[in-house]
């Protein structure tokens, strides 16, 4: 008896800073040309900005990802030398890697949530 097990892959958003339209997409833009399925080893997004200081221009690139440290975990990596800034941000869900960071999106959260508990202490 042979059992196959069909497994989706994730989609995410997939351009650079060269693509039109790649630097303001948004998570619900799932008709974007550029939110595609990733490949079946995918295991996350990726969303990559650098900030190359001597020449004060940020590229982005939004990606599958394969390879990572911490699975299943939503984290960003800060990469910086003298000459660039990097953050590299993962998240796990279908496209996850847009504009809106996934940092905003907690810290937006935790504002929210605070400003709601402060006004029932009042």
């Amino acid at each position: 008896m042979n059992i196959v097990l069909a497994v989706e892959a994730i989609s995410c958003f997939q351009c650079t800073a060269n693509d039109p339209g790649c630097d303001i997409l948004t998570e619900d833009n799932t008709t974007s040309k550029y939110y595609l399925p990733c490949p079946a080893d995918t295991l996350f997004c990726r969303k990559i900005t650098q900030t190359i200081l001597v020449y004060d221009k940020t590229i982005i690139a939004r990606t599958c990802g394969w390879l990572t440290e911490n699975p299943k975990i939503n984290k960003c990596f800060k990469y910086n030398t003298a000459h660039k800034l990097e953050s590299v941000c993962q998240c796990y869900v279908d496209g996850c890697n847009s504009a809106f960071s996934i940092v905003q999106k907690f810290s937006i959260l935790f504002a929210m949530s605070l400003a709601l508990i402060l006004s029932f202490i009042r």
